[in-house]
């Protein structure tokens, strides 16, 4: 949540409301396409950012056209980051479902950052795969990163 202080003359006026803000998500997760909409920490002490793609033009993944498709519905992608702070962090990610203006049917949103199905962002794989290549044990890198055993492996 953040918050937003105005002062005026004689009085002191505080508004507190949950805002989308493009950028916080470059700057705590190194993700700079998406916008970041809400952060928590959760009952494991586990960052939890949920994060959404700017409205967008894209392509479509049948035919190819690049245009501001209609949004059909929306879709949860949940998955593991780079830890932030010390903590190990997920994403959730609100993928919009898209319908393709030619008629092809629905497709959902992609990024360069995360593969279609992955459990892993892109830098969070590319992380482990260095960690385990300078010998750290698998069980550290597991907790480094809040997975189990067979994620890592």
């Amino acid at each position: 949540m953040l918050e937003v202080s105005t002062h005026r003359a004689t009085e002191a006026v505080r508004v507190s409301q949950a805002t989308p803000v493009q950028g916080l998500s470059e700057l705590l997760l190194a993700l700079p396409e998406f916008i970041l909409t809400d952060a928590r920490i959760d009952e494991h002490g586990e960052l939890v950012a949920v994060v959404e793609l700017p409205r967008d033009v894209q392509p479509c993944t049948r035919c190819g056209v690049i245009d501001r498709h209609l949004v059909h519905d929306r879709r949860w992608h949940t998955l593991r980051h780079l830890p932030v702070a010390g903590r190990a962090c997920r994403l959730r990610w609100h993928k919009r479902l898209l319908a393709c203006v030619e008629g092809c049917g629905t497709f959902v949103e992609r990024t360069s950052s995360i593969a279609p199905g992955a459990v892993w962002s892109r830098a969070a794989a590319r992380a482990a795969v260095a960690m385990s290549e300078a010998n750290v044990p698998i069980d550290t890198i597991r907790k480094h990163f809040g997975v189990g055993w067979n994620t890592v492996m």
